[in-house]
């Protein structure tokens, strides 16, 4: 039996939605041609019409308690037909972006999705920390110097990394843990019975390989896409950044624990220089590939691109050609543009990890999480 619940009613949910992108949902006067439409909801996942009731009825203890929000693919079908023209699919994404802002543990993400002013001044005050490193720790090099880290310690970087990586982790942590908490909640509050141990370890591993690796219900959006379509649509390019990313991770803690440079210029042939070269192809060919989608708002989905997508987009874009001028400048033994080009990269991938867990960066791991629960309770 579904225990009894208390329902809030918030008068100013919408007004605070649009705050994260959500434009014009107030029209919609609840047709359901939205979820009709979706190729991916269904009678246990009701999503968007349900998801834009709750708004509509200022109920924000809903919308929280719902995974429903990750489980849309933001493929714009539902806004292409929606005869008032309210947006469904925006209206999923502001859902995502204000889930985040309640879910991570500060308020920088609520300030930063509300505010390009903040944005830019967090952003710049928060480009202060590595600036000061660089020119407390600076080692001088000679201009014969081939040394790439002849400019900073290497193993200080590494370390620094290592640092960054776990204290964005903990905010991660934080958020996801109180993701659980609330949509767990809400499934028992409506009757579902909560899965045992053995089903979540059941629902684990298709997740990870499905929604992570391969990201499969994105090419259930569309049918029989042609070869074209395939190389340069959503999906493709979103696996390219996701691999990309990926690879460029595993290169550089392969780097770090296994074979370090000290310094030196590592042959082309190198397995581990090979697939971070690999890996930044396939980020900057994402990256641009999403970004001239959105510059020619040629799909649904890249119609409407807010300003802390477009921060993102850059940082992604300035961190895969970063690399490869720095890559250029060590290889062509020219120690003050290498040292240059080092600092700009740090710079870029610092603040990079430092917004990740609020922005959309962060979606990368909320949504298969989100997935994974979905899955364990049968809801998919």
């Amino acid at each position: 039996m579904a225990q009894t619940q208390t329902l809030q009613v918030d008068p100013t949910l919408m007004k605070r939605l649009k705050k994260f992108g959500a434009f014009d949902v107030g029209a919609c006067f609840d047709c359901g041609n939205c979820t009709a439409i979706c190729p991916l909801s269904s009678t246990s996942t009701v999503f968007p019409r349900k998801m834009i009731s709750y708004a509509q009825l200022g109920l924000e203890g809903k919308i929280l308690e719902s995974p429903d929000m990750w489980l849309c693919d933001y493929c714009g079908e539902c806004s292409r037909t929606c005869p008032r023209q309210a947006e469904p699919s925006e209206f999923m994404m502001a859902a995502r972006r204000f889930a985040v802002s309640k879910y991570t543990p500060t308020p920088i993400s609520r300030m930063i999705f509300s505010s390009n002013a903040f944005t830019l001044l967090f952003m710049s005050v928060t480009a202060l920390i590595p600036i000061g490193l660089f020119a407390a720790l600076t080692i001088p090099s000679g201009p014969q110097s081939a040394n790439m880290f002849s400019f900073i310690p290497e193993d200080l970087i590494h370390y620094a990394g290592i640092g960054m990586g776990l204290a964005v982790g903990l905010a991660v942590l934080i958020g996801v843990t109180r993701m659980h908490r609330r949509i767990t909640s809400g499934m028992r509050l409506a009757g579902q019975k909560g899965p045992g141990l053995k089903e979540w370890v059941k629902q684990l591993v298709p997740t990870v390989f499905k929604e992570s690796l391969v990201q499969s219900r994105s090419k259930e959006c569309k049918t029989n896409p042609t070869l074209s379509e395939r190389l340069t649509g959503r999906w493709f390019n979103h696996m390219t950044i996701f691999w990309g990313f990926l690879g460029l991770l595993v290169s550089t803690a392969l780097r770090f624990l296994v074979v370090p440079t000290n310094g030196n210029v590592v042959p082309l042939t190198d397995p581990v220089r090979l697939l971070g070269t690999a890996s930044g192809i396939l980020l900057t060919y994402g990256t641009l590939g999403i970004m001239v989608a959105r510059l020619t708002k040629s799909e649904v989905s890249t119609k409407h691109t807010l300003f802390t997508d477009w921060v993102f987009l850059v940082l992604l874009l300035l961190a895969g050609l970063s690399g490869f001028v720095l890559e250029a400048f060590d290889y062509g033994s020219m120690p003050w543009l290498t040292d240059s080009a080092l600092a700009a990269h740090l710079l870029v991938v610092f603040e990079l990890l430092i917004l990740a867990p609020f922005t959309k960066f962060a979606h990368a791991i909320y949504r298969p999480f989100a997935i994974w629960i979905a899955r364990a309770y049968q809801r998919i």
